[in-house]
Protein backbone atom coordinates (compact mmCIF):
# COMPACT_ATOMS: atom_id res chain seq x y z
CA UNK A 1 0.00 0.00 0.00
CA UNK A 2 1.83 2.85 -1.15
CA UNK A 3 1.35 6.23 0.28
CA UNK A 4 -2.55 5.94 0.31
CA UNK A 5 -4.28 9.12 0.38
CA UNK A 6 -8.06 7.75 0.24
CA UNK A 7 -9.69 5.33 1.01
CA UNK A 8 -13.42 4.00 -0.08
CA UNK A 9 -15.59 1.05 0.98
CA UNK A 10 -18.22 -0.63 -1.88
CA UNK A 11 -21.13 -2.31 -0.37
CA UNK A 12 -19.88 -6.01 -1.50
CA UNK A 13 -17.13 -5.29 1.69
CA UNK A 14 -14.46 -4.60 -0.68
CA UNK A 15 -12.26 -1.65 -0.21
CA UNK A 16 -9.91 0.44 -2.64
CA UNK A 17 -7.17 2.89 -1.90
CA UNK A 18 -6.02 5.47 -3.82
CA UNK A 19 -2.32 5.65 -4.34
CA UNK A 20 -0.39 9.51 -4.10
CA UNK A 21 2.63 8.04 -5.65
CA UNK A 22 3.73 8.59 -9.45
CA UNK A 23 5.15 5.08 -9.31
CA UNK A 24 4.30 2.26 -7.67
CA UNK A 25 7.24 0.12 -8.60
CA UNK A 26 9.23 3.53 -7.72
CA UNK A 27 11.54 3.13 -10.91
CA UNK A 28 10.62 6.61 -12.28
CA UNK A 29 7.19 5.32 -14.48
CA UNK A 30 3.51 6.23 -14.58
CA UNK A 31 2.39 2.90 -13.92
CA UNK A 32 0.58 3.51 -10.60
CA UNK A 33 -3.44 3.77 -9.92
CA UNK A 34 -5.87 2.11 -7.19
CA UNK A 35 -5.76 -1.02 -5.24
CA UNK A 36 -8.61 -3.36 -4.15
CA UNK A 37 -8.63 -4.98 -1.06
CA UNK A 38 -10.64 -7.44 0.69
CA UNK A 39 -12.01 -6.32 4.40
CA UNK A 40 -11.78 -10.22 5.28
CA UNK A 41 -8.94 -9.96 8.37
CA UNK A 42 -8.22 -13.51 7.20
CA UNK A 43 -7.62 -12.55 3.28
CA UNK A 44 -6.30 -8.86 3.95
CA UNK A 45 -2.87 -8.69 4.84
CA UNK A 46 -2.21 -12.29 4.94
CA UNK A 47 0.15 -14.52 2.84
CA UNK A 48 -0.63 -14.74 -0.51
CA UNK A 49 2.60 -16.47 -2.26
CA UNK A 50 2.10 -13.84 -4.97
CA UNK A 51 2.32 -9.77 -4.75
CA UNK A 52 0.39 -9.55 -1.23
CA UNK A 53 -3.02 -9.53 -0.30
CA UNK A 54 -4.04 -7.30 -2.46
CA UNK A 55 -7.31 -8.45 -4.71
CA UNK A 56 -6.38 -6.30 -8.11
CA UNK A 57 -4.87 -3.30 -8.86
CA UNK A 58 -4.76 -0.87 -12.11
CA UNK A 59 -2.26 1.71 -12.95
CA UNK A 60 -3.85 4.53 -14.88
CA UNK A 61 -3.73 7.01 -12.69
CA UNK A 62 -0.55 8.21 -10.92
CA UNK A 63 -1.13 10.93 -8.25
CA UNK A 64 -4.04 9.49 -7.17
CA UNK A 65 -5.66 12.05 -4.78
CA UNK A 66 -9.47 11.13 -3.39
CA UNK A 67 -11.44 7.69 -4.46
CA UNK A 68 -15.31 7.24 -4.10
CA UNK A 69 -17.06 4.12 -4.18
CA UNK A 70 -19.53 3.84 -7.10
CA UNK A 71 -20.88 -0.25 -6.93
CA UNK A 72 -19.55 -3.40 -6.95
CA UNK A 73 -15.58 -3.45 -7.74
CA UNK A 74 -16.16 -0.20 -9.41
CA UNK A 75 -14.95 3.23 -7.77
CA UNK A 76 -14.23 6.90 -9.18
CA UNK A 77 -10.97 8.74 -8.64
CA UNK A 78 -9.34 12.18 -8.35
CA UNK A 79 -6.17 11.61 -11.08
CA UNK A 80 -4.05 14.57 -10.36
CA UNK A 81 -1.17 13.46 -12.58
CA UNK A 82 -3.22 13.96 -15.87
CA UNK A 83 -5.95 16.30 -14.53
CA UNK A 84 -9.16 14.58 -14.74
CA UNK A 85 -11.83 11.94 -13.19
CA UNK A 86 -11.69 8.34 -14.11
CA UNK A 87 -13.68 5.24 -13.07
CA UNK A 88 -11.94 2.03 -12.54
CA UNK A 89 -14.37 -1.08 -12.80
CA UNK A 90 -11.69 -3.87 -11.75
CA UNK A 91 -14.42 -6.08 -12.36
CA UNK A 92 -13.93 -9.89 -11.24
CA UNK A 93 -10.91 -9.30 -8.38
CA UNK A 94 -8.16 -11.77 -9.73
CA UNK A 95 -7.70 -13.05 -5.99
CA UNK A 96 -5.02 -11.92 -3.69
CA UNK A 97 -1.62 -11.26 -4.54
CA UNK A 98 -2.48 -12.23 -8.35
CA UNK A 99 -1.79 -10.05 -11.75
CA UNK A 100 -4.18 -10.61 -14.00
CA UNK A 101 -5.70 -7.33 -15.17
CA UNK A 102 -7.25 -7.56 -18.50
CA UNK A 103 -10.72 -7.44 -17.97
CA UNK A 104 -10.39 -3.95 -15.88
CA UNK A 105 -12.24 -1.30 -17.24
CA UNK A 106 -10.52 2.59 -17.19
CA UNK A 107 -13.21 5.72 -18.17
CA UNK A 108 -11.75 9.05 -18.26
CA UNK A 109 -14.07 11.89 -18.07
CA UNK A 110 -12.85 14.86 -19.85
CA UNK A 111 -14.94 17.88 -20.03
CA UNK A 112 -14.10 19.68 -17.56
CA UNK A 113 -9.97 19.42 -15.33
CA UNK A 114 -9.59 18.86 -11.69
CA UNK A 115 -6.07 19.91 -10.14
CA UNK A 116 -4.97 19.95 -6.55
CA UNK A 117 -4.00 23.04 -4.97
CA UNK A 118 -0.59 21.22 -4.00
CA UNK A 119 0.74 18.35 -3.11
CA UNK A 120 -0.17 18.13 0.57
CA UNK A 121 -3.40 18.94 0.43
CA UNK A 122 -6.12 15.78 -1.45
CA UNK A 123 -8.99 16.82 -3.05
CA UNK A 124 -11.83 13.89 -1.87
CA UNK A 125 -14.61 13.11 -4.00
CA UNK A 126 -18.32 11.61 -2.70
CA UNK A 127 -20.92 9.09 -4.60
CA UNK A 128 -23.86 9.97 -3.38
CA UNK A 129 -26.10 6.92 -4.45
CA UNK A 130 -29.64 8.26 -3.35
CA UNK A 131 -29.22 11.10 -6.29
CA UNK A 132 -27.26 8.85 -8.63
CA UNK A 133 -24.16 12.12 -9.10
CA UNK A 134 -20.55 12.38 -7.96
CA UNK A 135 -19.58 15.02 -5.89
CA UNK A 136 -15.63 16.43 -6.76
CA UNK A 137 -13.78 18.87 -5.01
CA UNK A 138 -11.92 20.56 -7.50
CA UNK A 139 -9.08 22.20 -5.21
CA UNK A 140 -6.80 24.17 -7.48
CA UNK A 141 -9.79 25.59 -9.28
CA UNK A 142 -11.95 27.03 -5.93
CA UNK A 143 -14.77 25.00 -7.10
CA UNK A 144 -17.46 21.71 -6.70
CA UNK A 145 -18.46 20.12 -9.48
CA UNK A 146 -21.39 17.80 -9.31
CA UNK A 147 -21.88 14.98 -12.02
CA UNK A 148 -24.11 12.25 -12.99
CA UNK A 149 -21.64 9.65 -14.06
CA UNK A 150 -23.41 7.78 -16.34
CA UNK A 151 -24.48 10.53 -18.61
CA UNK A 152 -22.20 11.12 -21.80
CA UNK A 153 -20.71 9.14 -24.44
CA UNK A 154 -17.79 7.54 -25.33
CA UNK A 155 -15.85 9.79 -28.23
CA UNK A 156 -12.00 8.50 -28.09
CA UNK A 157 -10.02 5.92 -26.64
CA UNK A 158 -8.29 6.66 -23.35
CA UNK A 159 -4.56 7.42 -24.68
CA UNK A 160 -2.43 6.56 -22.22
CA UNK A 161 -3.24 2.38 -21.04
CA UNK A 162 -0.43 1.00 -18.76
CA UNK A 163 -1.64 -1.89 -19.21
CA UNK A 164 -4.10 -4.47 -21.99
CA UNK A 165 -7.43 -3.57 -19.98
CA UNK A 166 -11.01 -4.55 -21.43
CA UNK A 167 -12.15 -0.65 -21.49
CA UNK A 168 -9.97 2.11 -22.32
CA UNK A 169 -12.59 4.93 -22.80
CA UNK A 170 -12.62 8.47 -22.63
CA UNK A 171 -16.06 9.97 -21.37
CA UNK A 172 -17.44 13.34 -22.89
CA UNK A 173 -21.08 15.09 -23.44
CA UNK A 174 -21.42 14.35 -19.40
CA UNK A 175 -24.66 15.76 -16.95
CA UNK A 176 -21.66 18.05 -14.89
CA UNK A 177 -22.44 21.50 -13.03
CA UNK A 178 -20.16 23.81 -11.13
CA UNK A 179 -21.71 23.40 -7.45
CA UNK A 180 -20.17 25.66 -5.89
CA UNK A 181 -17.67 28.27 -7.63
CA UNK A 182 -16.98 30.79 -4.39
CA UNK A 183 -15.75 30.85 -0.77
CA UNK A 184 -13.51 27.97 -0.57
CA UNK A 185 -9.95 28.86 -0.01
CA UNK A 186 -8.35 24.93 0.57
CA UNK A 187 -11.13 22.43 0.55
CA UNK A 188 -10.24 19.07 0.52
CA UNK A 189 -12.66 17.20 2.69
CA UNK A 190 -16.04 16.27 1.40
CA UNK A 191 -19.66 14.46 2.25
CA UNK A 192 -22.89 14.43 1.17
CA UNK A 193 -26.26 13.63 3.70
CA UNK A 194 -29.70 13.88 2.07
CA UNK A 195 -29.75 17.40 0.43
CA UNK A 196 -27.01 18.36 2.29
CA UNK A 197 -23.28 18.99 1.18
CA UNK A 198 -20.78 18.81 3.79
CA UNK A 199 -17.15 20.36 2.97
CA UNK A 200 -14.24 20.88 5.15
CA UNK A 201 -11.66 23.79 4.25
CA UNK A 202 -8.28 23.17 5.54
CA UNK A 203 -7.30 26.89 5.51
CA UNK A 204 -9.95 28.34 7.92
CA UNK A 205 -10.55 24.79 9.72
CA UNK A 206 -13.97 25.32 9.01
CA UNK A 207 -16.55 22.68 8.17
CA UNK A 208 -19.16 24.34 5.73
CA UNK A 209 -22.69 23.01 5.82
CA UNK A 210 -24.31 23.44 2.06
CA UNK A 211 -28.16 23.02 0.66
CA UNK A 212 -27.69 21.29 -2.44
CA UNK A 213 -31.46 20.63 -3.51
CA UNK A 214 -30.51 23.80 -5.57
CA UNK A 215 -27.88 25.15 -8.10
CA UNK A 216 -25.76 27.10 -7.00
CA UNK A 217 -25.47 25.07 -3.64
CA UNK A 218 -26.51 27.38 -0.87
CA UNK A 219 -24.59 27.96 1.98
CA UNK A 220 -26.16 27.28 5.40
CA UNK A 221 -23.47 26.95 8.17
CA UNK A 222 -19.64 27.19 8.89
CA UNK A 223 -18.47 24.54 11.84
CA UNK A 224 -15.36 26.01 13.68
CA UNK A 225 -13.18 23.07 14.64
CA UNK A 226 -10.02 25.17 15.57
CA UNK A 227 -8.20 22.62 13.79
CA UNK A 228 -5.07 23.53 11.09
CA UNK A 229 -4.85 20.03 9.82
CA UNK A 230 -8.61 19.59 8.59
CA UNK A 231 -8.46 17.07 5.88
CA UNK A 232 -10.94 14.26 5.01
CA UNK A 233 -14.20 14.29 6.56
CA UNK A 234 -17.28 11.74 6.58
CA UNK A 235 -20.30 11.31 8.06
CA UNK A 236 -20.63 8.39 10.34
CA UNK A 237 -23.94 6.02 10.20
CA UNK A 238 -24.85 7.43 14.00
CA UNK A 239 -25.30 11.07 12.05
CA UNK A 240 -22.01 12.39 13.91
CA UNK A 241 -19.32 14.01 11.63
CA UNK A 242 -15.33 12.88 11.79
CA UNK A 243 -12.79 14.11 10.08
CA UNK A 244 -8.90 13.68 9.78
CA UNK A 245 -6.50 16.33 11.78
CA UNK A 246 -3.18 15.65 10.16
CA UNK A 247 -1.01 18.12 12.39
CA UNK A 248 -2.20 16.55 15.18
CA UNK A 249 -2.35 13.10 13.90
CA UNK A 250 -5.93 12.52 15.43
CA UNK A 251 -9.51 11.33 13.94
CA UNK A 252 -11.50 13.53 15.75
CA UNK A 253 -15.82 13.70 16.16
CA UNK A 254 -17.53 16.34 16.34
CA UNK A 255 -19.89 16.48 19.29
CA UNK A 256 -23.39 17.71 17.70
CA UNK A 257 -24.75 18.60 21.96
CA UNK A 258 -21.68 21.56 21.58
CA UNK A 259 -23.02 22.68 17.80
CA UNK A 260 -25.30 22.66 15.57
CA UNK A 261 -23.63 20.31 12.86
CA UNK A 262 -26.09 18.11 10.95
CA UNK A 263 -29.91 18.16 9.22
CA UNK A 264 -32.24 17.01 12.05
CA UNK A 265 -34.65 14.83 9.87
CA UNK A 266 -37.21 15.01 12.72
CA UNK A 267 -37.96 19.09 12.41
CA UNK A 268 -37.49 18.53 8.50
CA UNK A 269 -40.56 16.17 8.76
CA UNK A 270 -42.78 18.31 11.17
CA UNK A 271 -43.39 21.49 9.66
CA UNK A 272 -44.92 22.77 5.98
CA UNK A 273 -44.76 25.56 3.99
CA UNK A 274 -47.76 27.13 2.29
CA UNK A 275 -48.85 27.97 -0.16
CA UNK A 276 -45.59 27.53 -1.99
CA UNK A 277 -45.45 28.82 -4.75
CA UNK A 278 -46.56 32.32 -3.18
CA UNK A 279 -46.64 36.13 -3.52
CA UNK A 280 -43.84 35.83 -1.45
CA UNK A 281 -45.89 35.99 1.61
CA UNK A 282 -46.12 32.95 3.40
CA UNK A 283 -47.03 30.62 6.53
CA UNK A 284 -45.02 28.45 8.71
CA UNK A 285 -46.95 25.90 10.44
CA UNK A 286 -45.49 23.59 13.17
CA UNK A 287 -46.37 20.14 14.79
CA UNK A 288 -46.77 20.03 18.81
CA UNK A 289 -42.93 19.05 19.13
CA UNK A 290 -41.69 22.11 17.83
CA UNK A 291 -44.70 24.82 19.28
CA UNK A 292 -42.57 25.33 22.70
CA UNK A 293 -39.11 25.51 21.52
CA UNK A 294 -37.01 28.17 20.25
CA UNK A 295 -37.01 28.85 15.62
CA UNK A 296 -34.73 30.88 13.86
CA UNK A 297 -35.32 31.18 10.46
CA UNK A 298 -33.90 32.18 7.79
CA UNK A 299 -34.38 32.68 4.14
CA UNK A 300 -31.56 32.84 1.72
CA UNK A 301 -31.86 33.75 -2.28
CA UNK A 302 -29.57 31.74 -4.65
CA UNK A 303 -26.83 33.35 -3.72
CA UNK A 304 -26.81 32.45 -0.54
CA UNK A 305 -27.54 36.11 0.62
CA UNK A 306 -29.21 35.91 3.85
CA UNK A 307 -32.34 38.31 2.83
CA UNK A 308 -34.67 37.77 5.56
CA UNK A 309 -34.09 36.08 9.59
CA UNK A 310 -36.38 36.03 12.83
CA UNK A 311 -35.15 34.56 15.78
CA UNK A 312 -36.77 33.33 19.11
CA UNK A 313 -40.36 31.79 17.25
CA UNK A 314 -42.44 29.91 18.80
CA UNK A 315 -46.41 28.92 18.80
CA UNK A 316 -47.68 26.85 16.24
CA UNK A 317 -47.54 28.72 13.26
CA UNK A 318 -45.30 31.90 12.03
CA UNK A 319 -45.77 34.01 8.82
CA UNK A 320 -42.74 35.27 6.73
CA UNK A 321 -43.13 38.15 3.86
CA UNK A 322 -40.16 38.43 1.37
CA UNK A 323 -42.96 40.45 -1.23
CA UNK A 324 -40.30 43.02 -1.69
CA UNK A 325 -38.02 40.29 -3.13
CA UNK A 326 -38.28 39.33 -6.75
CA UNK A 327 -39.44 36.48 -8.50
CA UNK A 328 -37.54 32.99 -8.17
CA UNK A 329 -36.32 30.10 -6.27
CA UNK A 330 -35.17 30.91 -2.00
CA UNK A 331 -34.24 28.67 0.81
CA UNK A 332 -35.80 28.50 4.15
CA UNK A 333 -34.15 27.51 6.70
CA UNK A 334 -35.50 26.53 10.42
CA UNK A 335 -32.89 26.21 13.25
CA UNK A 336 -33.03 24.90 17.03
CA UNK A 337 -30.26 23.34 19.63
CA UNK A 338 -30.85 20.23 18.05
CA UNK A 339 -30.04 20.90 14.24
CA UNK A 340 -31.69 22.61 11.72
CA UNK A 341 -34.00 21.78 8.69
CA UNK A 342 -34.83 23.82 4.79
CA UNK A 343 -37.64 23.66 2.77
CA UNK A 344 -37.28 25.36 -1.38
CA UNK A 345 -39.97 27.99 -1.43
CA UNK A 346 -40.95 29.67 -4.93
CA UNK A 347 -41.62 32.98 -5.20
CA UNK A 348 -44.10 34.03 -8.49
CA UNK A 349 -45.26 37.38 -9.20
Amino acid sequence: MSLPTAIAFSENTNFATAPGVKDANHSGGTFTGPTLWSSDMDIYAEPSGGNGSHLDMLHQSPFSMGIAAWKDNAFFVFCDYHGYIHMYDFQEDHGPGNDDHSDGKVWEYIDFDVNMINDDLPSHLVYDKSSNFLYVIDAGNGRIIRMNPESGNVTGTFSHPNEPLAEADEIENTDWVEIVNTGLIEPVGIDVIDNYMLVGDHATGEIIIYDISTVPAVELKRLQTGRTGLMGIKIGPDGLIWFVDQDEDELVRVNITNTVAIPNHDLQNSFSVFPNPSNGIIHVNFETQYQNINVTATVLNQLGEIIYTQSGITGRQMQIDISRYSAGAYTLKLETESGFASKKIIVVK
